[in-house]
């Protein structure tokens, strides 16, 4: 590979979806239902086939010079849902993935891939018969929770699978806070 096809720098981190692609997708029926009323009033108004207009009474009570008490309220829920959807729009986005280090590309890991790998490194550890992982990203930190089922009295055992999870995951940058927890072969057993 030449060095002029390297990358230059690392791209940015993936992050879950933003707020406002919910509110976006609820604002879009809104607006394909409105879309619907007003051509169907451009239907009434065009075909001249005596139907009555849905929204002929809404525009009178518009355009006339009192204020009802249903406008105040109305408006103040135009205000509240603008203020909402200005949230939406503004808010940040939750981090999902940590970084592996690597001087060539940029690659990134979400909590269940690093999970999965846990889970995969500690079945392989001697003396290990079942493991699971739950793995948690917040900041910029991964903590790794390893439950690995095996021997009880092998006293080496837990020390074993952390060794083993912590090489596979050294990539990560920062190093992850990995937490073993061992369980008795028996205590599976009777809870199955």
């Amino acid at each position: 590979m030449s060095e002029s096809s390297l990358p230059v720098g690392f791209g940015q981190r993936p992050k879950a979806s933003p707020p406002a692609r919910g509110w976006t997708i609820i604002l879009g029926v809104v607006l394909l239902v409105a879309a619907v009323v007003v051509g169907r009033e451009a239907w009434v108004v065009g075909a001249d086939e005596g139907a009555a207009s849905w929204l002929q009474p809404f525009i009178d009570v518009m355009s006339s010079p009192e204020i009802h008490g249903w406008m105040l309220v109305a408006g103040g829920a135009a205000i509240l849902i603008g203020l909402i959807l200005l949230w939406a729009a503004c808010a940040p986005r939750k981090r999902t993935h940590v970084r592996i280090g690597s001087e060539d590309a940029s690659m990134w890991l979400r909590a269940v891939d690093i999970a999965r790998v846990a889970s995969a490194t500690a079945r392989r550890v001697p003396g290990t018969t079942a493991a699971r992982s739950r793995a948690r990203i917040s900041k910029d930190q991964a903590r790794i929770t390893v439950t690995a089922t095996g021997d009880a009295d092998d006293a080496q055992l837990k020390e074993r699978v952390t060794e083993a999870v912590t090489a596979a995951l050294a990539a990560i940058t920062p190093a992850p806070d990995i937490t073993v927890v061992l369980e008795d072969e028996q205590e599976e057993i009777a809870n199955v």
